[in-house]
């Protein structure tokens, strides 16, 4: 699990282009996130036996106010709006998580980007069904790796991209090839990126 301001709504396009640079360079990868317009999203990823040999890479920000106040009139007790927002965060990780662990463990990893508010609420929360290393979750337990163990070549990459998302994002050899090829909601949601960060990209368009 790996804690992250890049799932915010401000930068959270920089993850589509991490991820696209990452299935250039390694063909296994898929992503799952909420409103970035992906294939895979928190809904449509339920249920599913085809990830299994991918190594997975999912979003979670905060939840939805909305959603906050749905599971709020189910348990009016409740006074605290971030031990809802944790139990949303805990389905949705363990539904995005058992893509390719559990049962369905075929020795690929799972990495878990997670708004900082978050993120040591929910590894502490004793909610989630799988057991997280720094960076991954990694099925069965005895498989798990170990606080100093070695991070996969994916992990490694995505941990340098994610370290140096806003330069990347900003690259005319890095990110910005990726980002004026994405689909066009995404590719608008890039240029909208680079508009707002004050970035000269229209002559490489």
């Amino acid at each position: 699990m790996l804690s992250t301001r890049l799932v915010r709504k401000g930068n959270h396009i920089l993850l589509v282009l991490i991820a696209e640079k990452l299935k250039e360079e390694f063909t296994d990868v898929a992503f799952i996130a909420d409103g970035l317009g992906c294939d895979l999203n928190l809904m449509n990823n339920k249920g599913r036996n085809d990830l299994a040999e991918h190594s997975t890479i999912v979003k979670l920000s905060v939840p939805n106010p909305s959603v906050a106040l749905n599971l709020w009139a189910q348990f009016p007790a409740s006074e605290n709006p971030q031990a809802l927002n944790t139990i949303l965060l805990a389905d949705l990780a363990n539904q995005a998580i058992g893509r390719n662990q559990g049962f369905r463990f075929a020795g690929k990893p799972c990495v878990v980007l997670i708004d900082p508010m978050y993120a040591r609420r929910l590894v502490h929360s004793d909610l989630l069904r799988y057991v997280p290393t720094p960076w991954s979750f990694h099925n069965p337990p005895q498989q798990t790796l170990t606080l100093h163990g070695p991070m996969t070549a994916m992990e490694r990459r995505l941990s340098e991209l994610l370290t140096n998302a806003r330069n990347f994002g900003m690259s005319a050899k890095g990110g910005m090839p990726i980002g004026f090829n994405l689909p066009e909601k995404q590719r608008t949601m890039y240029i909208d990126w680079l508009n707002r960060n004050n970035v000269v990209y229209k002559h490489l368009l």
